[in-house]
């Protein structure tokens, strides 16, 4: 992968990927060449697997529980929805994953899954440490 380093106005240095210099590069190298057409076979799959319109409503859900799920003290569980149906919390991510799976979803593609955490912090607020 290309990487150009890129000073901004803040004096910081963001690195940014030319898609189209990894190409060239391909074009010259067969096994480079060879090394992404295997990688663009196995994202495909997972790609197409995707429904973002239920990620979309999973989402949507997500803000709609949230205060509810802040007041029932369930900060830094998971949660996953299918839709805008909450399908499965659990306290750790390997325990949802038991749930979700005890209850047939295996599909990850379909579900929304995140934290639980407020979308903003208070002014006063300070990170955990």
């Amino acid at each position: 992968m290309s990487t150009r380093s890129q000073s901004g106005d803040s004096g910081i240095e963001v690195a940014s990927w030319d898609p189209s210099e990894d190409s060239i590069r391909a074009k010259d190298d067969p096994e480079l060449a060879h090394v992404f057409q295997e990688r663009e076979a196995e994202i495909q799959p997972i790609l197409s697997r995707r429904k973002p319109e239920l990620i979309r409503q999973g989402i949507e859900a997500y803000k709609r529980d949230l205060p509810q799920l802040l007041a029932e003290n369930r900060c830094r569980q998971m949660v996953a929805y299918r839709g805008s149906e909450m399908v499965a919390t659990g306290a750790t991510e390997r325990q949802l994953r038991k749930r979700l799976a005890k209850k047939g979803f295996t599909d990850r593609g379909e579900l929304f899954v995140i934290s639980i955490a407020p979308l903003d912090l208070d002014e006063g607020d300070e990170p955990d440490r």
